[in-house]
């Protein structure tokens, strides 16, 4: 066995065997080093796909017993250029790659010969190229296209017949932040008036609800923010109903609480989570504001899950013991909490210094962690970003890496 893992570390691009690897600790707890004991790579390099065009990327097995019930799905690009400073899929997934129209089309086509629903997947469905093209070709079939995700300035008129034709009944936008400024400190990239025109273009082509994601405990954030939340809910509720009466059918709004929980390669990899009584309490304001308001439902995050999630998203080696007593007490947290020496807020509820060696800096994803540490300077001015430019620039170390690796 042992022979075997030796030759899978250093013969498997991005293999990782945890016990040919040692690491150390300073008296503050941090990570001092962490070095190989064997010849193997000194860290591990991300492996991906960086061409799409030939790979099917679609469903295998179509069966009613899932959540997408006998739905075909295409995923139709891996990545997302918009770089929202909270999003792992967003860094760790660069550079954005999309799958050729053509080829989409081709597994849509094979899609149909099985089932009436095709689902369309992805990071940023909406910013594949040639959208509006692809649903073109099919608005005279009789299928049903959904969208795992829609930006809400990306809602076009092919968009919105697609949804309309797919008899979709409800249609979800995430403006993830309340106020500007948020948006700006998070790099949304999206105005309230964005939020608020495509809501009210949704309900209008046949859509009658409404489902919106917001995050809280954002890094910055303020009572003023959280007050933002609810001030927009009630600006979509408006424009919400006066294109619900205009069709004679008033839906619903679900209003997503969930709670922000850091993760690796972002740039707030940095950041402490907020804590769980200070996470209750803005969720409990925004549930009074808007109980009284009609058609508006709360869904809310538990806290004290997000802690765990943001737990074993920050933690190093030394969280597996926490794990392993989790499964000892049969997922009584409260038994295992108590019952660990490992202190749990040292992962969750601490900021980390920029120079600080992080538990997952062995992995190279391609990203420069200069890149990082700057877009977390720009997102504590709430200084915006542009989006990817895939390979036309080198600003965050992907595509550059590329470029070098890339046959003359």
């Amino acid at each position: 066995k042992r022979t075997t893992l030796i030759s899978i570390a250093r013969n498997v691009p991005g293999a990782y065997v945890p016990a040919f690897y040692s690491v150390d600790y300073q008296r503050d707890g941090t990570i001092a080093s962490f070095h190989p004991l064997e010849d193997v790579p000194p860290t591990v390099e991300r492996t991906y796909l960086k061409d799409l065009t030939h790979t099917a990327t679609c469903s295998t097995i179509l069966t009613p017993d899932t959540t997408f019930d006998q739905t075909y799905l295409v995923e139709v690009g891996r990545g997302c250029p918009h770089g929202c400073r909270f999003c792992s899929a967003g860094f760790i997934y660069r550079p954005p790659r999309f799958r050729p129209i053509s080829k989409l089309a081709e597994n849509i086509n094979q899609g149909m010969s099985q089932t009436q629903r095709i689902g369309l997947v992805g990071s940023a469905v909406s910013d594949l190229p040639g959208i509006g093209e692809l649903c073109d070709q099919y608005i005279d079939d009789d299928i049903r296209i959904s969208f795992s995700s829609l930006r809400a300035e990306k809602i076009s008129p092919e968009l919105l017949s697609a949804l309309k034709q797919s008899k979709v009944k409800t249609a979800t936008i995430a403006p993830d932040a309340g106020s500007e400024r948020m948006r700006k400190v998070i790099n949304k990239g999206i105005s309230e008036e964005a939020i608020v025109a495509a809501a009210e273009a949704l309900v209008a082509n046949g859509i009658p609800n409404l489902k919106l994601y917001f995050m809280i405990g954002l890094p910055t954030e303020t009572t003023d923010d959280v007050d933002a939340i609810i001030g927009l809910c009630k600006k979509i509720k408006h424009g919400f109903l006066k294109s619900s009466r205009s069709r004679k059918r008033i839906g619903e709004i679900t209003v997503s609480l969930n709670c922000f929980v850091p993760k690796p390669f972002t740039p707030f990899q940095w950041v402490a989570m907020d804590e769980v009584g200070s996470l209750k309490k803005k969720i409990q304001k925004i549930k009074n504001e808007l109980k009284k308001t009609p058609n508006i439902r709360i869904h809310s995050d538990i806290p004290r899950w997000a802690y765990i999630q943001a737990l074993f998203s920050r933690g190093d080696r030394r969280v597996a013991d926490i794990l392993q007593l989790a499964h000892t007490y049969k997922g009584n947290w409260a038994q295992t909490f108590k019952a660990t020496s490992v202190n749990p807020d040292f992962y969750v509820l601490r900021d980390r210094h920029v120079d600080e060696r992080l538990p997952w800096d062995f992995i190279d994803h391609g990203i420069q962690k200069p890149y990082l540490q700057q877009e977390f300077h720009r997102a504590l001015k709430a200084l915006p970003s542009p989006a990817c430019r895939v390979e036309t620039c080198s600003i965050c170390g992907v595509c550059n890496q590329e470029s070098q690796n890339r046959p003359a």
